[in-house]
């Protein structure tokens, strides 16, 4: 009898040390949040800074779709640097009636602009990896060149890689994130991901007309995460340079959605009421 429990006890101590993982499956309705894991590995280099551009616009704005043809200008120039989420909400993105065959407001936006950023902005404007400029985060169309071409100079402190499984019968997409620290963090960050449709055909009133085919990019469909993010190793706020930090995410796109089309947008920002910085970010289709 005391040899086996002696067995019991060396094969429940092997259980507890090999496991890297911790925390619980979280259920916030779509989305599954699955255990997470962190270790140490060699600091890595640097890779170059991705620029998330939340871009504030509506069917209804003359002038966004100026502003939208600059972004893919950009995004054309600076291939998979420059990640954009097209954010409809307020009167401006109502319907155009008896025109519009979609409605593409998102009330989180709102819930975004009001509670996380406190700004009320006018269309088109956008923030640029929510940095501040003359002490907004939301900067006009006319100036989003500049500032997105002065951030992608720069390095990220932490390189960030994502990879998707989607399982077309059930619509489930399981994202599996990786963040690695290229540099010493000393505040907390958070990763939020969104999720984007794009190639939908419909109505954009520009400075003269109705366009009725024109094809809108970058719609924000959903913040699959809670608007301010979830966040990094909580009891932890400095990472030294190799901390690594994974975590696994499910979400069910919704049936209305064509998957082909769409991208999950996944980035790591600050947790702060004054640095709310986006350190980096990514895009991937199904």
């Amino acid at each position: 009898m005391y040899k086996n429990y002696q067995v019991l006890i060396v094969a429940l101590s092997i259980t507890l040390l090999s496991c890297n993982e911790k925390g619980a499956v979280i259920n916030t309705g779509d989305l599954y949040v699955i255990n997470d894991t962190t270790y140490t590995t060699t600091a890595p280099t640097a890779d170059d800074t991705k620029v998330l551009v939340e871009e504030y616009t509506g069917v209804t704005c003359v002038n966004c779709p100026k502003g939208t043809a600059m972004l893919t200008t950009l995004s054309d120039k600076y291939p998979d640097r420059v990640v954009i989420a097209g954010m409809h909400e307020g009167k401006q993105s109502e319907p155009i009636p008896d025109v519009s065959k979609y409605d593409f407001r998102l009330p989180k936006v709102l819930d975004l602009l009001n509670s996380y950023f406190s700004e009320k902005p006018n269309k088109p404007m956008a923030a640029v990896n929510r940095n501040k400029f003359n002490d907004l985060y939301f900067i006009d169309w006319t100036t989003w060149t500049g500032r997105i071409e002065d951030i992608l100079k720069q390095k990220s402190k932490i390189n960030l890689g994502a990879t998707i499984l989607f399982d077309t019968s059930s619509r489930e997409a399981t994202i599996r994130v990786k963040v690695v620290y290229a540099q010493k963090v000393e505040t907390k960050q958070n990763i939020s991901l969104y999720i984007t449709e794009s190639k939908l055909i419909d109505a954009q009133e520009n400075e003269t007309t109705i366009i009725k085919d024109y094809e809108h990019n970058h719609v924000l469909r959903d913040m699959i995460t809670p608007i301010s993010g979830i966040t990094i190793l909580p009891d932890n706020p400095i990472k030294e340079p190799g901390r690594v930090y994974e975590r696994t995410f499910k979400y069910i796109i919704n049936k209305e959605w064509e998957y082909k089309n769409c991208k999950i947008i996944v980035f790591v920002h600050n947790d702060g009421t004054a640095d709310k910085e986006v350190l980096q970010c990514l895009e991937k289709g199904m």
